[in-house]
């Protein structure tokens, strides 16, 4: 009995030094990740632009590495210019759907290239308006009449008229 009782004393003092040095190696660790870390993280204040807005790509970043852009820095719609290095960014194209991709390169050659996606979305529906507001339609009218024929159609990221538009009829 008492052989058991101090094996088992022994394992749970084993466990403790077991346990307080893996804990010592993780912090170790996570202290090394920290100084370690590259220095050049690009962090965006958004990833999204509304179609046509005028936008410059530098505008966009909020933190490379450990500095928050501040206003003074911001040189031109591509270049940052930081106190240990310069960042310059290709354009992005507002007035293109989708995903495009900005690459951010680094005067220090030691840092490598940033690459973030950003992307145009157009969220503003488009405008139908009816050329004049007194239409009192039967179902017979419905069907001989072309309803189109007084609508305009504009939207903002597309020139096509060949928009498809759904009448849905109301009984009133």
């Amino acid at each position: 009995m008492e052989f058991k009782e101090k094996l088992k004393d022994d394992l749970l003092q084993y466990g403790k030094i077991a346990g307080i040095v893996l804990g010592i190696f993780a912090l170790i660790g996570i202290i090394l990740i920290y100084l370690t870390r590259p220095h050049c993280d690009v962090i965006l204040a958004r990833d999204e632009i509304e179609f046509g807005d005028s936008v410059k790509t530098s505008d966009l970043v909020e933190k490379i590495g450990d500095f928050k852009i501040k206003e003074d820095q911001i040189r031109s719609g591509t270049l940052i210019v930081l106190p240990e290095y310069d960042v310059v960014m290709n354009e992005i194209n507002s007035r293109k759907l989708g995903i495009q991709e900005v690459t951010f390169k680094f005067s220090n050659d030691e840092l490598p290239e940033v690459k973030k996606t950003i992307r145009i979305v157009d969220t503003t529906p488009p405008e139908i308006m009816l050329d004049r507001s007194d239409i009192e339609l039967s179902l017979e009218d419905y069907q001989s009449i072309d309803l189109l024929q007084d609508v305009t159609i504009t939207d903002l990221c597309t020139k096509d008229t060949d928009l498809k538009v759904r009448v849905v009829l109301c009984q009133v």
